[in-house]
């Protein structure tokens, strides 16, 4: 990989960095390069790194290009090994992972646990939301030119539909206080839980200690009577 010392500089940062680029600038680049670099130094196991992109198409290339990148480097024996737990790795959409996230807690978030993302009702809503846009600012002539321009279609589908589909939010508004304390709620529980269990395991851990005192104390009152038995033999 042929990098600037830019993008070697965040290839080679072993902090957290924010690396702020326009489109084709190489970020896909630099984090396949990162990715690598931090398996050839043995800084992590490939089922360690966790890798998010937006969408499915940039989720699969920046598979297949770390991947390649280290079939390049196989000679090397953390690279080698990476090749084989390859299909334990994190690399996917940043969708994809809140939703295992949100799956595997969901009691915690006040979701039902066998919730699904429809894709056709998303799009279809997309498409509903783009037109209602595009009709709502049909006079302007901004709109307009820009419709003249590309084409009807191509404007509603292949620009708002996009838009709307990949990166605005078409949920439902959250109360994300009422989150929080539901969330704080099921913490201080689960705590509370905890406490009670570590105290019970203190209390009988305190039960031996006391048990294993009366037995060391009656021991060696053994050990005396048996010693002065011993000597008033001898006498």
């Amino acid at each position: 990989m042929n990098l600037d010392k830019y993008q070697q500089m965040v290839v080679d940062c072993n902090t957290n960095a924010v690396v702020s680029a326009g489109a084709g600038s190489g970020k896909t680049t630099v984090l396949a390069a990162r990715f690598l670099r931090l398996i050839k130094e043995g800084r992590a196991d490939v089922s360690e790194i966790l890798t998010l992109t937006f969408t499915r198409k940039a989720a699969a290339e920046m598979y297949e290009r770390i991947y390649k990148q280290l079939l390049k480097e196989q000679n090397n024996p953390e690279c080698a090994e990476a090749i084989k737990k390859f299909d334990r790795s994190s690399i996917s959409t940043l969708d994809s992972f809140c939703s295992t996230i949100a799956r595997g807690c969901c009691s915690d978030f006040g979701i039902p646990s066998n919730f699904s993302t429809d894709e056709v009702a998303v799009k279809a809503l997309a498409e509903e939301t783009s037109l209602d846009f595009i009709l709502a600012n049909a006079e302007n002539p901004f709109m307009k030119d820009f419709i003249f321009m590309n084409g009807f279609e191509k404007v509603w589908n292949n620009f708002f539909v996009e838009i709307s589909g990949n990166y605005l939010s078409i949920g439902e508004p959250k109360d994300f206080t009422q989150m929080y304390n539901f969330q704080m709620e099921s913490a201080s529980k689960e705590l509370l839980k905890t406490a009670k269990e570590l105290e019970f395991l203190s209390n009988q851990i305190c039960d031996i200690d006391s048990k294993l005192k009366a037995v060391i104390e009656a021991s060696s009152k053994l050990k005396d009577f048996l010693d002065f038995g011993l000597e008033v033999e001898d006498a």
